[in-house]
């Protein structure tokens, strides 16, 4: 085991992983609105479902915490937390498949049931936080 995947939305269970594990193993965030928490309590990472979508804010996040530039790792993540609450409007993955589809990034928004695709009031957010930004 080289990680762990955190991703309870809990500040006390995320600090006594981070003691129990020590420097052995990677904590990965697991919520992508939790990576600057994550970081800053110790953790290497995140696991992120909105990379595929906002790369650019995720680095910005990432590479600002593994750089201690917490500051800067602080607001990244709040330039990007709109952008990543509307990802997780709908179950993952078909706001990001909306998302990258209105883009013009991919060719379909099509999912496999029995999930279905991103409604229109999640679109409507999609593309004022995502798309015309």
């Amino acid at each position: 085991i080289v990680a762990v995947k955190q991703a309870v939305d809990s500040a006390s269970e995320l600090l006594e992983l981070i003691r129990a594990v020590g420097n052995k193993v990677n904590v990965l965030a697991g919520d992508d609105a939790l990576t600057y928490f994550t970081m800053a309590a110790g953790g290497t990472g995140v696991i992120s479902a909105s990379a595929s979508v906002i790369p650019a804010e995720m680095l910005s996040i990432t590479s600002n915490a593994k750089a201690g530039e917490m500051i800067k790792a602080r607001d990244a993540q709040l330039a990007a937390l709109p952008k990543i609450q509307s990802l997780f409007l709908e179950t993952n993955p078909a706001p990001a498949k909306a998302a990258l589809h209105m883009m013009g990034k991919i060719p379909s928004d099509a999912v496999r049931l029995p999930l279905v695709v991103a409604g229109d009031d999640t679109r409507n957010v999609l593309k004022r936080e995502i798309v015309d930004r």
